[in-house]
């Protein structure tokens, strides 16, 4: 997952938003297949607000005002780390959430 989410993260500084959309994609399928447990919360609320950016088609005033929401549930939700290379954040969620912002509120869309 974290590979899909860099991925996503490159295309759209370089502003690839097509590209985006076969990665939003493989993010879906990941967390259908995956994610079924109560500690898989904050991966999922972040494949929420990915998935939120494509649908606004990477607005940024829409992305965030429809975001608000998982981004406070994800800021509540605890991370732990279960000592799997698939549960660990390396950079936390809120951070790159916050850079995916930025991102977006600078190639005005």
């Amino acid at each position: 997952m974290a590979i899909l989410i860099i991925h996503i993260l490159f295309l759209l500084q370089q502003g690839k938003h097509h590209d985006i959309i076969d990665r939003v994609t493989a993010l879906q399928v990941y967390r259908n297949r995956y994610l079924k447990r109560e500690e898989d919360i904050r991966s999922k609320l972040f494949i929420k607000m990915i998935l939120v950016m494509d649908k606004e088609f990477f607005e940024y005033e829409k992305t965030q005002q429809k975001t608000e929401k998982y981004l406070d549930q994800l800021t509540k939700a605890r991370y732990t780390y279960e000592g799997s290379p698939m549960d660990a954040e390396v950079v936390p969620y809120e951070t790159l959430w916050s850079m995916v912002l930025k991102i977006l509120k600078e190639q005005g869309h």
